[in-house]
């Protein structure tokens, strides 16, 4: 079955493009798996951009630290919300695929927005992880930023003027 993976044509019939088998059990339970999945990753994301706005509303979080991180905090906010719309995606075509199989959904089926479907299903999964880890990477910088502005007096790589602009007004 892992042929069908890296190699989405039939073996039977390799000269033929448009020949897909219909979906075995093997292949229903990986669909199911997969809807699972990405269900599991937008209720992930929900959560997670959900908490970052929870705590940008907090009273200690302050306009300075807004201004510490705000090109990180937006970078990790908009990859969250790509992420979602790369999950909403795949999720939305699961149930309406046109492919049989399951290899043939990840590399022939096409997916987009608005009746334009120019991505795979696989390339529209890794965008969806890409965008993912961006946004931790972005979140944790956020967080080390935060933590650590205090303790580093070589700081020009924070601009901290609005931060002393806001505390003396």
């Amino acid at each position: 079955m892992t042929d069908l993976i890296e190699n989405p044509m039939n073996p039977a019939d390799p000269n033929s493009d448009q020949y897909t088998p219909k979906a075995t059990l093997d292949d229903e339970e990986r669909f199911k798996t997969l809807f699972d999945y990405t269900k599991f990753h937008i209720g992930l994301y929900t959560t997670l951009i959900s908490l970052v706005f929870v705590l940008m509303s907090v009273d200690a979080f302050e306009s300075c630290a807004v201004t510490l991180i705000r090109y990180p905090l937006a970078v990790g906010i908009f990859s969250i919300a790509a992420a979602g719309a790369c999950g909403g995606m795949i999720a939305t075509h699961i149930p309406i695929r046109h492919e049989q199989t399951f290899a043939g959904f990840l590399f022939k089926e096409k997916v987009g927005w608005r009746g334009k479907k120019s991505f795979s299903v696989k390339q529209v999964i890794h965008a969806e992880h890409n965008f993912f880890w961006l946004a931790v990477l972005a979140f944790l910088i956020c967080v080390l930023a935060l933590l650590f502005s205090d303790k580093f007096e070589d700081r020009h790589w924070i601009d901290l003027s609005v931060c002393e602009q806001s505390s003396a007004g």
